[in-house]
């Protein structure tokens, strides 16, 4: 079922419609058909593409929502790339709607981007959607991570032991945080997936600060 809309969401279509982003029919971010179109994901995912996960990742959670292909990837390319910030709280409710993760934890966190990355963005897109769940889930949304290094998409990178090594130490704490997360449980947002390395390497970093539990989000994956 296509997420409900707001009266006053309704009223702003009117007033100024939308098309829908898939199918470019007049609709507000997605049409019915587009929305019925899209993949999810009836089971969580305990692994990642990786592999290997050492014992303090062991009893993770990695639920993954849907696949990314048609009306998500048109969708996701153009509140990336096409500066349409506003469709994070559309993608948050449509999380919010089909993930099955119960949400019980202390803190909501994302992957960050590097700063040269976010000021040629304008938005980091995974804060956006991570900041609208917390108001739904009624959970705190903390800023625990920084990115340090600027890297080229993963998806570039064949090689899987190369992709794991490039991205260490890519990840550092903020340090107005480190006595925040110890014996916390978190649960750590991406909005795509592609290798799994930079997810996972995030989540190390929070482990290794002290973190009991650091479970995985993840919006999309090609698999």
């Amino acid at each position: 079922m296509p997420i409900a809309m707001h009266w006053y969401e309704y009223l702003i279509e009117l007033i100024s419609p939308s098309f829908c982003l898939s199918c470019h029919r007049l609709s507000p971010a997605l049409c019915v058909d587009c929305y019925h179109g899209l993949e999810f994901y009836y089971q969580k995912d305990s692994s990642l593409e990786e592999g290997g996960r050492d014992d303090a990742a062991s009893n993770s959670k990695v639920e993954i929502v849907c696949r990314l292909h048609g009306p998500l990837a048109k969708l996701l390319k153009a509140y990336k790339y096409q500066h349409a910030k506003n469709l994070g709280v559309f993608l948050a409710h449509l999380i919010f709607q089909h993930a099955h993760l119960t949400p019980h934890y202390d803190f909501l966190a994302y992957i960050p981007l590097h700063p040269l990355k976010l000021r040629q963005r304008g938005f980091n897109q995974c804060q956006v959607i991570t900041q609208a769940l917390g108001e739904l889930w009624q959970i705190p949304v903390v800023d625990l991570l920084k990115r340090t290094t600027y890297l080229s998409p993963q998806a570039q990178i064949e090689d899987r032991q190369e992709r794991k090594s490039r991205v260490k130490g890519i990840f550092a704490l903020d340090e107005q945080v480190k006595n925040l997360i110890r014996g916390k449980r978190i649960l750590l947002f991406d909005d795509v997936l592609t290798t799994g390395a930079t997810w996972r390497e995030a989540q190390s970093v929070l482990l290794t600060a002290g973190a009991t539990t650091v479970d995985g989000l993840i919006l999309a994956s090609k698999k």
